[in-house]
């Protein structure tokens, strides 16, 4: 499966259905401390790490900005600089955007949150502080990160909607993909189940016919 299949497979289903199927299938994780932008935001693609640190000196702070700069389109930004303070503002985030990411993923804040939340590039972050901004440094590009306790490699798959983030080991994304459209396919079962009145022991049977799905 190419990675235009990929992507286009991914984008169909919800962080719920991959979050299943990353639990069942022992693989991959979530960032769930990193929140959407505004509601109705969705994403899916390849992963462009970049290893960062809040830099007090401010020497490297160019640094930042020639790794967007080494970033082909079509990819997610990801950044693991985590620190209490801004580390990103609304220009960084338009120079990602123009730089034709498909996403803005920070294990940080930022600033300048109401022109940051309405790019057609989503943000996701942890949030939002009047802290003043520090510089990044950066230590590594298209590199492993550790984001959050996720070990996070080049080319994984990430994917965000309302509920939040979770990544994918690229080795094992066409499983997850197929895990998680079964699981879809229950959900949908369910909606059905509990629109037409069904009773709660009624819905508990097909929640364990959906736990008792062959891998």
């Amino acid at each position: 499966m190419g990675n235009n299949q990929i992507v286009e497979e991914l984008m169909a289903l919800e962080t719920g259905y991959i979050t299943d199927a990353l639990v069942r299938l022992k693989c991959g994780g979530w960032l769930d401390f990193v929140r959407p932008p505004r509601p109705g935001c969705k994403f899916a693609g390849p992963a462009f790490t970049v290893k960062a640190e809040a830099d007090p000196v401010g020497v490297q702070t160019w640094a930042f900005y020639e790794a967007i700069d080494r970033m082909e389109p079509g990819y997610v930004f990801i950044e693991n600089g985590n620190c209490t303070a801004a580390i990103f503002g609304a220009n960084i985030a338009k120079c990602i955007r123009n730089q034709g990411a498909l996403a803005f993923v920070s294990e940080g804040y930022g600033r300048d949150k109401a022109e940051s939340t309405q790019l057609t590039m989503p943000v996701y972050c942890k949030g939002y502080t009047t802290t003043p901004a520090v510089s990044m440094k950066v230590t590594g590009i298209d590199v492993p990160i550790d984001f959050g306790g996720n070990l996070i490699h080049p080319g994984d798959y990430i994917v965000g909607d309302d509920d939040g983030v979770v990544w994918i080991q690229k080795e094992r994304v066409e499983d997850v993909i197929a895990f998680a459209k079964i699981d879809a396919e229950y959900e949908a079962k369910l909606a059905e189940a509990t629109a037409a009145g069904a009773s709660a022991m009624e819905v508990f049977e097909l929640i364990k016919a959906k736990r008792n799905i062959k891998i």
